[in-house]
C-alpha cells in the first residue's frame, strides 16, 4: 500500500499516449487506485546504465473520461497496470493490452477509413488526437461520486498480464455480428442507455451471477409456487401442509441397495457387457434412498453462487447431424476432455447466438473450464462474438487450432466415438433419424457414467 500516497486529487488532467513501447499500460495522476493486485515489478528503462525503478505496484486504475458529444461522463478502467500516480505527469496506454481484452484500437492516423479512435461499442468511441508523432486523449482523475454514479468502461482484462507471454494473433470481424451484440462493459451501477448490459467487475461476484438471470423469472417463479402446494396435493400421497419437499429426486425401496445387474445395464445404456461390468465395479454410487418423509437437512446456500472451475484442458466442435431433426436441430455443439466426459448442447442454427449461448449453458452446468480448445469458425474467433466474450467474461484460457490440423482438436475424436455409439444404439434399438438429438444426449450422459479405456480417466 506504499503507493496510497501518490494518489492525485480529484480532477487532475492529464494525457494518456499511445505506446508500445511500454509493455504494460502506466497509469500517471490521472489515474486513481481501485484495486492493489499484491504484486509488483522492475521498469528498466532503454538505456542500461539508467538504474532501474524497483517495486512498482499493480493495480486496477480508474479515469473518468467525459464525453465531448453527449456531455456524458465514463469511467475507464484499466486492469493490471504500473501505478507511478502523482510521479508521472502523463500516462502510457499500451494499445495491445487494450486490443487483447477484445476492443478495437485504432492508432493509425493514415488509416482514412476509420481514423484514430478506441471503439468500445457501436455507440461509444473514444476519439484519438495526434500532437506531433504521439496519439493521445486526455483523462482526469475521478471524484468518489462518479465513481458510484458513472458507468465503468473495461479496457483491459483482470487476467493477469505478463507482456512476455503474449501471442498476439489476428481475429476475424464480423461486422455484421458488431451491429447485433452489444458490447458495453458497465459495473454495478445505473446509466440511462438505450440497451444496458451488465459485466461486473468480478464475473465470480454473487451480484454478477445474479444480474445474468432475466428479471421476468423473478415473476415467472412466484406463478408457480403458488400452484406448488395443489399440484403436490394431487400427485402424492402427503399431507396438505406439507412444505419442506427434498429437491432431489428419490424413491422408497424396502431394499437397502438397488439390484442391477451388468445384463440390464448394457441393455439400457447401449454398451458392452464387459464395459457394463467393468462400470458396476468402478462406481461408488450405491443409489439414493429417502427416508419415510417429510424429512429434511439444511446445507450451506452460499455455495450455490459461486462459480465452479474446471481443472483440464477442454476441447469443442460441432457436430452436425444428417437431417433436421423434430425440435428443429440442425447440430450440436459437443464440450470434451481426453479423459471421456462429452456434454452435448443442440443447436437449430450454427450461428454467434447459439454456439456463443452454449459456452455459457456449459459454464452454468459443469463450471468454466481452465483451458480450452476450438477450431477456426468465424462464429468463434469474431472478437465481437458471443463466445470471446464469455470467455473474457469467465477468463477461459484458449487456444485455435491450425487449419487442416484435426489432431490439435480432441473433440473431434470424441465426436467419431458418440456417433459410433449413436449409430449402433439406433440400429438396435430402430430409431428414427430425426431423434438424432435425443440420442446424441443420451449418449454422451450415459457415457459419462460409464468407465472407459482413456488414459486420462481412472477407471
Amino acid at each position: 500500500m506504499a503507493a496510497s500516497h501518490l494518489e492525485p486529487k480529484p480532477g487532475e488532467i492529464a494525457r494518456n499516449e499511445c505506446n508500445t513501447n511500454a509493455d504494460t499500460c502506466c497509469l500517471g495522476k490521472n489515474f486513481i487506485i481501485l484495486e492493489y493486485t499484491r504484486r509488483f515489478a522492475d521498469v528498466y528503462a532503454y538505456d542500461k546504465s539508467i538504474k532501474p525503478i524497483e517495486g512498482v505496484p499493480i493495480v486496477n486504475g480508474a479515469t473518468a473520461w467525459d464525453d465531448p458529444i453527449t456531455g456524458q461522463t465514463l469511467i475507464l478502467i484499466v486492469n493490471e497496470g504500473l501505478y507511478y500516480g502523482t510521479k508521472l505527469d502523463h500516462s502510457l496506454i499500451n494499445p495491445n493490452q487494450v486490443r487483447s481484452y477484445g476492443i478495437d484500437f485504432w492508432d493509425n492516423p493514415f488509416d482514412r477509413e476509420r481514423g484514430c479512435q478506441i471503439d468500445i461499442d457501436n455507440d461509444t468511441f473514444i476519439p484519438l488526437s495526434s500532437i506531433g508523432t504521439k496519439i493521445c486523449f486526455d483523462t482526469r482523475s475521478p471524484t468518489p461520486e462518479e465513481l458510484r454514479t458513472c458507468a465503468h468502461i473495461q479496457l483491459t482484462s483482470t487476467v493477469e498480464w505478463n507482456p512476455s507471454q503474449v501471442s498476439l494473433k489476428s481475429v476475424i470481424t464480423n461486422v455484421e455480428e458488431q451491429t447485433n451484440i452489444p458490447s458495453y462493459r458497465i459495473s454495478e451501477t445505473t446509466v440511462t442507455t438505450h440497451e444496458t448490459v451488465f459485466e461486473y467487475l468480478d464475473p465470480l461476484d454473487d451480484g454478477a451471477l445474479l444480474h445474468a438471470i432475466d428479471p421476468s423469472l423473478t415473476d415467472l417463479k412466484e406463478q408457480l409456487m403458488a400452484k406448488v402446494p395443489r399440484q403436490i396435493a394431487q400427485v402424492t400421497r402427503y399431507e396438505n401442509s406439507l412444505e419442506d419437499l427434498p429437491t432431489r429426486q428419490t424413491y422408497s425401496s424396502s431394499e437397502r441397495h438397488t439390484k442391477i445387474s451388468a445384463e440390464v445395464l448394457a441393455d439400457r445404456f447401449g454398451i458392452g457387457l464387459e464395459r457394463a461390468r467393468a462400470t458396476l465395479k468402478a462406481t461408488l454410487q450405491r443409489g439414493v434412498r429417502s427416508a419415510t418423509l417429510p424429512i429434511g437437512r439444511r446445507y450451506r446456500a452460499d455455495r450455490q453462487f459461486g462459480l465452479k472451475r474446471l481443472n483440464g484442458k477442454f476441447a469443442t466442435d460441432t457436430l452436425w447431424a444428417k437431417s433436421k431433426s423434430l425440435l428443429g436441430n440442425v447440430a450440436s455443439q459437443i464440450y470434451t476432455h481426453k479423459c471421456g466426459f462429452n456434454a452435448t448442447y443442440n443447436i437449430p442454427k450454427a450461428d454467434n447466438e447459439n454456439v456463443g449461448y452454449s459456452l455459457n449453458d456449459f459454464v452454468s452446468d459443469y463450471g468454466a473450464p481452465e483451458h480450452l480448445t476450438y477450431d477456426g469458425a468465424a462464429v468463434q474467433v469474431g472478437r465481437h462474438t458471443l463466445f470471446q466474450k464469455s470467455l473474457r467474461k469467465y477468463q477461459i484460457k484458449n487456444h485455435v487450432s491450425a487449419p487442416r490440423r484435426p489432431n490439435e482438436n480432441p473433440a473431434e475424436a470424441s465426436i467419431r466415438e458418440v456417433k459410433k455409439r449413436w449409430y449402433r444404439l439406433q440400429a438396435k434399438k430402430n430409431i428414427p433419424d430425426r431423434l438424432w438429438d435425443y440420442g446424441i444426449k443420451y449418449v454422451c450422459e450415459t457415457g459419462n457414467l460409464t468407465v472407459n479405456s482413456s488414459r486420462y480417466s481412472d477407471g
